[in-house]
């Protein structure tokens, strides 16, 4: 869906164009709508819209300030100006500004939505264009990175030691060697999966590739950054040029703020010590894992961990996570989905409102969170259903940092298995509604397509479960329920045979009595003179 921004200061208007847009079939979806410019501009940066639909005169930042602002920022956004002033110098600001198009007030169902369908074909037009720019970059510079990354790889475990080729694949730019020092630093991207899924159509390797040129462009000179092969959100930096803590700390900031501006990620960072010797990066290297470990990752704590200034946090949230591990394992217990989504938005919150929250500490909550799931699905009867679902899940959240996106994944998972238990209730009772009507029915012929016709499942399904939960198939039931009723009636009255049969549904006696011999081992007159027989001993 295209993303659209609705501003206009009279609320009728905005009204108006909401209910003659053909918004769903041309795949635009309006997230936010606002009354004045500076919300607009305010939105516009927090939404990230492909499309923004306008008056060019409102309170604060004006239609024609804003798509100015737009124009120098270069931004991709597309805009429909929707004005009741038919003035020409606002004409020409939209045009020499490439605003999509000018429709005027009252605003018209066929002149929007035509506004509308050139916006989405622009729209699309330079997405595809994009794509494929970023496709061929992508492919003209795959094979010298991808051979940097593979010798930095090598180097770090040990598998190639060539230190030439290592500092070759740094693109080191004419330092002698006594002027090389040696410094790692991990970036792990708090909010990864999240901006993969809503930004890149959940195409984590494109997210990295931007990241790794932006971040590339912003320490040239200085040090060469690598996707990382350990875990998905990493990105591993190695410097080659000897910078003071407060020098790299100016230069975290300022990459952090990039990467948030332009790609919306958020950054946490660890660094490790610096060598001379490029044989100890894999020791640096360890070294900002165990820095970033012990981050503080609360939101508006300092997000840059120094191995050198390190402080191992032994707080009481190491306590908590245990007790939230109990929490969650009493929950699934219970079986009680409403607790369990309960529990499970509680121990979250908990940990989001603590006041110390290191990677390690949620990385612990989510994987204990994982294997409680795992132990939810072994209660669902259809459980390979889910078993792929929960493996997208744990893709999805094991490495997650965003607290308030891993919840919403959870709780939406508990979602789909509630929505699956209820499906599953329903049908279990309209199984036992089939039951009963065959025991107010057996005489009569039935068949599955009569039952699917008449209770609204397939035939597959209502023989599956009927097996399932009696222990026998449909009509093997029906046949035992004529069989009893026989027994009864041949031992309670004195009704003929022929009698019998037809009350039973059986098409002759000698049907009737073969059946019969084989479930009860006796023929109808010989079951009828025995039970007699029995009778006359008792008295």
């Amino acid at each position: 869906m295209h993303r659209a921004i609705l501003a206009d200061d009279e609320r009728r208007t905005r009204s108006a164009i909401r209910k003659l847009g053909d918004w769903e079939a041309l795949g635009i979806e309006i997230v936010r709508e606002v009354q004045d410019g500076d919300e607009l501009w305010e939105a516009m940066l927090a939404e990230r819209p492909d499309l923004i639909l306008t008056d060019m005169r409102m309170p604060g930042l004006s239609g024609a300030e804003l798509i100015k602002k737009l124009s120098e920022a270069h931004a991709p956004v597309r805009i429909i100006v929707v004005s009741g002033y038919d003035d020409f110098a606002y004409m020409k600001q939209a045009i020499s500004s490439r605003v999509v198009d000018y429709i005027l007030k009252p605003v018209h169902k066929e002149a929007l939505n035509e506004a509308l369908k050139n916006a989405v074909k622009e729209i699309d037009a330079r997405k595809d264009t994009q794509e494929a720019s970023l496709d061929v970059q992508r492919r003209l510079n795959e094979s010298q990175p991808l051979l940097n990354e593979s010798i930095f790889y090598q180097f770090l475990t040990g598998s190639k030691d060539s230190e030439e080729e290592f500092i070759r694949c740094l693109d080191i730019p004419g330092l002698s060697a006594q002027e090389l020092r040696f410094t790692a630093v991990v970036l792990m991207i708090e909010n990864f999966q999240e901006v993969a899924d809503r930004r890149y159509k959940s195409n984590p390797d494109l997210l990295l590739f931007a990241m790794v040129n932006m971040v590339d462009e912003l320490i040239a000179g200085q040090g060469k950054s690598f996707r990382s092969r350990h875990q998905d959100n990493e990105l591993l930096m190695n410097f080659f040029k000897p910078l003071t803590q407060d020098e790299f700390a100016l230069l975290l900031v300022n990459i952090s703020g990039k990467l948030k501006e332009f790609l919306d990620v958020s950054i946490l960072s660890g660094v490790g010590g610096s060598y001379t010797s490029p044989t100890d990066v894999k020791h640096s290297m360890n070294e900002a894992r165990a820095a970033l470990s012990q981050l503080n990752a609360k939101e508006g704590q300092f997000r840059i961990s120094f191995y050198d200034k390190m402080k191992l946090h032994v707080r009481s949230p190491q306590i908590q996570i245990g007790s939230s591990e109990r929490q969650l394992g009493a929950a699934i217990d219970t079986a009680n989905i409403g607790f369990i989504k309960q529990t499970v938005t509680q121990v979250y919150m908990e940990l989001a409102q603590s006041d110390y929250m290191s990677i390690t500490n949620i990385r612990k909550l989510n994987a204990d969170m994982l294997y409680q799931l795992e132990r939810l699905v072994d209660t669902v009867e259809d459980k390979p259903a889910f078993i792929s679902e929960l493996t997208s899940l744990r893709h999805k959240i094991l490495h997650e940092l965003n607290l308030h996106f891993v919840l919403d994944c959870v709780l939406q998972f508990i979602e789909s298995l509630t929505k699956y238990a209820l499906k599953q209730r329903k049908e279990r009772k309209v199984i036992y509604d089939i039951r009963d009507f065959l025991v107010h029915n057996y005489a009569k012929k039935h068949s599955l397509k009569e039952l699917s016709d008449m209770f609204f499942l397939s035939k597959e399904y209502i023989s599956k479960m009927f097996k399932e939960e009696f222990g026998m198939n449909l009509f093997e039931f029906i046949a035992m329920l004529k069989m009893e009723k026989a027994k009864q009636m041949l031992s309670s009255d004195d009704r003929k045979l022929r009698e019998i049969v037809d009350a039973l549904g059986f098409n002759d006696e000698s049907h009737f009595s073969k059946a019969f011999k084989k479930y009860t081992g006796h023929s109808p007159r010989a079951y009828r003179d025995q039970w007699g027989a029995n009778q006359l001993n008792n008295e």
